[in-house]
């Protein structure tokens, strides 16, 4: 298995497949491989709040511990990237921003250490050549 290698394995999932994917891949991965499948799906809102971003890099944590793959909808990494931002640019040097913002960064780490990312629709992207 991929994540054996010390990377996340992420299953990126549109919205419209997050219920499909949900109900199949942690079967088929628990019967054949024996792993836990972890599902991040929140919205832009939802990481206003401190026990998410906690639950989110607890999660994260675990499932590079076990070598567990995640689900998460596509949009995710880019939403925390996008919360980081506000968070940064807002900054009135209140506690609990200065806890989120900290969280959020600590999110992003991981992803950028360890992310291997799996597409359920690839779609590629070709630089133009100009000759």
């Amino acid at each position: 298995m991929l994540s054996e290698a010390g990377a996340i394995s992420f299953i990126l999932a549109n919205p419209s497949q997050m219920a499909s994917i949900k109900g199949s891949i942690p079967t088929f991965q628990k019967k054949r491989f024996g792993k836990q499948v972890f599902t991040l799906d929140y919205t832009i809102q939802e990481l206003s709040k401190i026990e998410v971003l906690n639950y989110i890099l607890r999660t994260l944590e675990t499932a590079d511990k076990n070598h567990c793959p995640v689900i998460m909808r596509s949009s995710l990494p880019q939403m925390i990237f996008l919360k980081f931002l506000m968070e940064a640019f807002s900054y009135k040097d209140q506690d609990s921003q200065e806890r989120i913002l900290l969280k959020l960064q600590q999110i992003l780490n991981v992803f950028a250490k360890k992310a291997l990312v799996f597409t359920m629709n690839a779609i590629l992207i070709f630089q133009k050549c100009l000759m």
